[in-house]
């Protein structure tokens, strides 16, 4: 029990950090999303300020004949241009630190989706051991679940009763009878567990299916 009750416990932790872990992760790919618009937006302007400030620049070389003038200009493109790429390599190298924590968090993930799996495979072995095993017949499509020690039980107190009927009260009290009923009561039990109830199963279902095979034959042969 404890056993089961400690794995219970640890694969509800690990879905509990898995669903926060999912959840880290869409808000990161959000995040990342609006990065990406930023670069590509920061990207845009750089280009509409490099043309504006260069159509500024052969403007003044055309039409002014102040060289302090270009200059100037040019170095303010220049100055603007760098800045950017400062700011554009500083957001690559912050996406690349973000790629790599995000294949991280999804290897995590991952493990922690195999660890759940492993254990809701574990949990529901615990459970076909604790929870006691039953002898289900197949008729067509339906399963009909059967108790062999209810069955058994029920059978010994008909014969018993019939017995005192019939004043075989004798034969109730003879000890190779009480035997008998013991060894039953053994056998349904011993049917009950899992080793025996694949046997039982085994048994039954080649008996089913070999009365099935006899109904098709004498079926088939003439009249």
């Amino acid at each position: 029990m404890k056993q089961e009750k400690s794995w219970f416990s640890r694969s509800k932790k690990c879905s509990d950090d898995a669903f926060e872990m999912k959840k880290n992760v869409s808000e990161m790919q959000t995040w990342m999303r609006n990065l990406e618009q930023q670069v590509s937006s920061v990207g845009a302007r750089l280009g509409a300020v490099e043309n504006r400030l260069s159509h500024a620049a052969n403007t003044n070389l055309y039409e002014s004949k102040d060289d302090e003038s270009v200059m100037y200009s040019t170095s303010s493109v220049e100055t603007v241009h760098a800045s950017i790429n400062t700011q554009v390599r500083s957001l690559e190298k912050q996406m690349q630190s973000l790629t790599q924590s995000f294949s991280k968090i999804n290897h995590q993930v991952q493990r922690l989706d195999e660890f759940k799996k492993n254990s809701k495979k574990k949990e529901s072995q615990l459970n076909n051991q604790i929870r006691p095993q039953s002898f289900i017949m197949k008729i067509g499509k339906k399963e009909i679940p059967l108790e062999l020690t209810g069955i058994i039980g029920g059978l010994v107190t008909f014969i018993v009763a019939g017995l005192v009927v019939f004043n075989a009260s004798n034969i109730v009290l003879n000890p190779w009878f009480l035997m008998g009923i013991g060894s039953l009561f053994i056998t349904s039990s011993v049917l009950r567990t899992n080793k025996g109830n694949i046997f039982l199963k085994k048994m039954t279902g080649g008996l089913f299916s070999k009365s099935a095979e006899s109904q098709i034959h004498h079926s088939d042969s003439p009249s």
